[in-house]
């Protein structure tokens, strides 16, 4: 049974040369086959603080091409890091790099993070387990 849990996110950049600041706002959450990582991006311009906002986005990674969640991080700053065994499973990802993102997470936000880096963890070990047991190699 996969646990449910909601990890609110954040990211920012600046895009056009410092002209406009992007903000992405999501959550990531586990199903049953994949990790679900939704999104949606405001940009503000930073010339005419004009803001226009995005439609909402919605990445699915399979459990299969999900090689581990961890929280990482001090105390100043919490992020998820989330790798994949593949380039392509993060594409989509706004700040993704390769096959790694990593989500920013609020101080409020830092014992569900923990409590769903566990749940994804036992998860995929679960998984792992039942292939080598049905004799997958």
């Amino acid at each position: 049974m996969v646990e449910r849990i909601t990890v609110p996110f954040s990211l920012e950049r600046y895009a056009e040369g410092f002209r406009s600041q992007v903000t992405t706002r999501g959550v990531v959450r586990l199903e049953a086959d994949a990790l679900v990582i939704e999104f949606r991006e405001t940009t503000t311009s930073l010339t005419t603080l004009a803001e226009e906002a995005g439609s909402v986005h919605e990445v699915r990674v399979p459990l299969d091409e999900l090689e581990s969640v961890e929280p990482v991080g001090g105390w100043w700053s919490a992020r998820l890091r989330i790798r994949t065994r593949t380039l392509a499973a993060l594409q989509e990802v706004p700040g993704a790099s390769g096959n790694e993102c990593e989500l920013r997470v609020r101080r409020r936000d830092r014992p569900a993070a923990r409590e769903f880096a566990v749940a994804t963890s036992l998860t995929l070990s679960g998984r792992e387990l039942r292939r080598l047991e049905e004799g997958g190699a």
